[in-house]
């Protein structure tokens, strides 16, 4: 007779946006290029030179909010097993007339 003993644990997974942007560079990006597009716009009195200069605002601020620009996040989903030692023990008890017992101990250590 053969038993099998099976330990699973999980790592814990993390994530994190890290890049050299913050807000105040991105505005500091942006603003100028905005300032001439509006600065050719102002010139003439074109309704569709400035409907393109306002969706082209509204775009690149769009853009930099969905790239995540400033943020430096984090996300750690805290489900995994914490590191340390764990103590494992193992128990068995044959069948029959005159029954024998047995129990080992493991250490189990999670880095």
């Amino acid at each position: 007779m053969s038993s099998t003993l099976t330990i699973a644990t999980s790592a814990t997974t993390t994530a994190r946006v890290v890049h050299g942007f913050n807000g105040a560079t991105g505005l500091a990006l942006t603003l100028p290029i905005l300032g001439l597009v509006f600065a050719g716009a102002w010139r003439y009195k074109d309704r569709k030179l400035w409907l393109i200069a306002a969706s082209s605002m509204f775009c690149v601020l769009l853009f930099a909010g969905c790239s995540g620009l400033g943020a430096n996040a984090v996300h750690n989903s805290g489900t995994g097993t914490p590191p340390g030692a764990y103590t494992i023990t193992v128990s068995a008890t044959s069948s029959g007339s005159a029954p024998i017992t047995h129990s080992q101990t493991f250490v189990l250590k999670v880095q």
